[in-house]
Order: structure tokens, then sequence, then C-alpha cells
């Protein structure tokens, strides 16, 4: 009995300390992205969206070089999709947060009945959608708190450079049509 005990405590003092580590776990992240294809007599188009390991992107936004991937195979990134079971966005994720690309916390991408956050920027601010069973005053405050200050961080500078010349482009491009 007493064995038991010490391995009950251990496995519990085990789990706890996991849980901090698991808050911000990008092993569980997949890449979205859209393709737009034409359909047979190129009237019509469809959009297929494909799922790709965000191993490359991660180690891009972590290591010591200027930039990040923002495409695979000539198609732009439209998200970063990480399955946790707490989508209270930890402070390690603004890496990948200030990239410009969205960040979706999910508990089960695969299910409607789960909780999930969608963090984008809209004008130079960080905008969220929520959908799940509410958040205690406790996370709310807290997710509002790490949202307000990874605003106040900003953009990357790559993607603050990105987005002006994106921006640029498309005025360009409206200005010739």
């Amino acid at each position: 009995m007493k064995h038991l005990l010490k391995t009950g405590a251990l496995g519990l003092v085990l789990c706890v300390a996991a849980q901090p580590a698991q808050a911000d776990d990008m092993t569980a992240c997949e890449l979205l992205l859209v393709q737009v294809v034409d359909i047979e007599d190129k009237t019509r188009e469809a959009q297929i969206a494909t799922y790709h390991s965000a191993a490359d992107f991660i180690l891009s936004i972590q290591d010591d070089t200027p930039g990040h991937i923002t495409h695979i195979d000539g198609v732009a990134i439209q998200a970063l999709m990480c399955r946790r079971n707490d989508i209270i966005p930890a402070n390690s994720d603004y890496a990948a947060i200030s990239t410009g690309i969205p960040f979706i916390l999910s508990q089960d991408f695969d299910s409607s009945d789960t909780d999930s956050l969608t963090l984008y920027w809209m004008d130079d601010k960080i905008e969220h959608v929520y959908k799940g069973y509410p958040l205690s005053n406790e996370a709310d405050a807290l997710l509002n708190a790490r949202l307000e200050e990874f605003s106040q961080r900003g953009l990357n500078d790559w993607a603050r450079q990105s987005a002006d010349t994106k921006f640029n482009n498309q005025t360009n491009n409206e200005t010739v049509k």
C-alpha cells in the first residue's frame, strides 16, 4: 500500500509538471494550404485544402536567420494549426504569431464539440475568435492580457516588410486594372 501511494503521488507530480510543457507544445501543429485549381472547362474553380507538417516552418521561425517560410511548393500558408489541451496561447507562441500567419489552437480539430481559438492580425492588433465552452474569468483575463502584450510587441520585421510589400503590390495592381 505504501508503494502504491508513492507511485500514485509520483504520477500526479509528473502529470502536473508536464502540463506547462503541453501548453506550448509545437509538435502537434500542421500548416493549412489552400490551392485554387481550374475545373475542366476552366470556367469554374475549386479550392483544395491540404495539411502539411509544420516542422520546417517552426524551425524557420526559431533559427537565427531572417525571415520564415511563407509558401510550400508555391502555395501560401493560410494558417498554423496546433492541437493542445490548453488553448490560451503561451508566451513562446509569440514567435509563430508574430509572423502574421493566422494561428489556430484547438483541443481537437476533428470535433465540433471542442474549444478553439483563432488569432489573426488586423490593423496592427491581434484579433481573435473563440468557440467553445465559456472561459472562466481568470482564463479570459489571461487571454486578453496575453493578446494585448503580443499586439504591443507587433509583427516581426520580416512579416511587417512582407505585409508592406503585399500591400504595395495590391495597390499597384489595383491601379493598373
